[in-house]
């Protein structure tokens, strides 16, 4: 009794007991809702009993039902939001070549600078620079061609548009082209036999085999045939052949993440740790390589802030010498481009194509169940999927590049034949870790990613670049 006494009568007591009545007669029992009516109320109890109810102002107090909408403007912090722990991780498939090359088998060097040769057949074609005029008396005859090191003596030679004679020498064929045997060279002028020519006039040696050259218009084609020995010969002129020399600077591909020992300690709302990050890395360092094996500049850059000389690599597009133009994109257009792509070269029957959206646009546009001489589907090479178009002159493994749209190429597309596509690798790819703070650096772990390679086209010819005219 002294106590509750002392409560009401001691120091303030009188006032709390008031003002305890004044809320009963008016149905008020407890003194926090007194602002009830204008919703929410935060205990104000300055001045009271550190002992009584509510005197630590903790808390808000709201009048009638608990619902989000009220949760929320109340205490925010206190609704918790729902966090999806899948992230979302776009990668699209930009590292195709990069893809392709760590599908095949390297080619380890022991130099930065890489050189690889390819050597060619000599070419079957020339032509004629200037006209000849038949001479009726002669059974040789001299014409200046624009290429004569594809000849030897005792070439026989096919005379495109120029019509022989029949065995006797007096009629015209309209079907038999004119062959000639080469008698001797010098420069760019050979001489020659004809083989089914016409017959001399004047008295000939013999009749049978001797015989004059018709008449050969200047830039008539000349297809180079077999050789063909006399009797006596027991050998022929020899063939020499070099290689063509091409080379390319491995480039050294480097990422990095540092990530402070803090953030890895830490909660956080996602799972992100350093493992996510060092994968996003090196989606981007793939990316960044594969501009760089598409269209990078092969040379040298000097650092003045080490001193030392920084290699760049070339792209494949920089052996590409070949350039098929199109300006319409019809089914007659694309046997055209297939004719390009796979004649007149030695490469393989099997083309592998990287375009652009425009170009795959321009491709899908066309209804191949139409034509039975071109099948398309799928297949699955050097860990990709390709859409495949096989032809009578080949087959084109055709996948859609997203890097040739990024780099604004997206109506072009760039071929290249797969056995004649290299890598070079100067210093292999490793990734290693480490602890900054083992190092007295600071307070972090960080993972390095290297590689330094180039890459390399041999056989020119087997490649080339598909463009949109402009």
């Amino acid at each position: 009794m002294k106590e509750i006494f002392k409560n009401y009568f001691g120091k303030g007591g009188l006032i709390i007991l008031l003002l305890s009545l004044a809320c009963a007669i008016i149905g008020v029992t407890d003194a926090g809702s007194v602002h009830a009516a204008e919703g929410i109320f935060t205990p104000n109890n300055t001045g009271a009993d550190p002992s009584s109810p509510g005197a630590d102002n903790l808390g808000k107090h709201v009048a009638g039902e608990v619902s989000v909408d009220t949760g929320k403007n109340v205490q925010s912090e206190l609704l918790k939001p729902f966090y999806d722990d899948e992230i979302i991780k776009v990668r699209p498939d930009k590292a195709i070549l990069d893809t392709m090359l760590r599908h095949m088998t390297p080619r380890n060097t022991n130099s930065i600078e890489a050189k690889w040769g390819s050597v060619d057949i000599k070419p079957f074609e020339t032509f004629a620079t200037s006209a000849y005029t038949q001479v009726t008396t002669s059974s040789t005859a001299v014409l200046t061609v624009d290429n004569p090191i594809i000849f030897a003596k005792s070439s026989t030679i096919r005379v495109k548009g120029v019509y022989g004679y029949d065995e006797s020498g007096t009629v015209r064929s309209t079907k038999v082209y004119l062959q000639l045997r080469v008698k001797s060279i010098a420069g760019n002028q050979i001489t020659v036999y004809a083989t089914n020519g016409g017959a001399l006039t004047g008295t000939a040696l013999r009749p049978k085999t001797q015989k004059f050259i018709p008449s050969i218009p200047a830039n008539t084609k000349l297809f180079r045939l077999g050789r063909a020995a006399t009797e006596f010969d027991v050998k022929t002129p020899p063939t020499s052949s070099y290689p063509t020399i091409d080379n390319n600077y491995a480039q050294t591909f480097m990422c990095q993440i540092d990530v402070s020992k803090w953030y890895q300690k830490q909660d956080k709302i996602l799972d992100w740790e350093k493992e996510d990050m060092n994968e996003a890395a090196i989606f981007e360092w793939r990316m960044e390589m594969e501009g760089s094996l598409m269209y990078g500049e092969k040379g040298m850059t000097y650092d003045d802030d080490q001193n030392v000389d920084v290699y760049t690599c070339n792209g494949i597009t920089k052996y590409m010498f070949k350039e098929y133009e199109y300006t319409t994109f019809t089914k007659d257009d694309f046997v055209d481009m297939l004719e390009y792509i796979f004649t007149k070269n030695s490469g393989s029957k099997k083309r592998a194509i990287f375009a652009g959206s425009k170009f795959i646009s321009n491709v899908s546009k066309i209804d191949w169940t139409l034509y039975k001489d071109i099948t398309t589907g799928t297949d699955v090479q050097w860990g990709i999927e390709w859409t495949t178009i096989r032809t009578n002159f080949g087959t084109l493994y055709l996948i859609h590049h997203e890097l040739l749209d990024l780099y604004d190429d997206a109506e072009n597309a760039y071929v290249l034949d797969p056995d004649y596509l290299y890598k070079y690798i100067w210093e292999a790819r490793t990734t290693k870790q480490y602890d900054q703070e083992q190092l007295g650096v600071r307070k972090s772990d960080t993972t390095v990613n290297s590689e330094s390679f180039c890459v390399g086209l041999g056989y020119p010819s087997c490649h080339c670049k598909i463009m949109k005219a402009a």
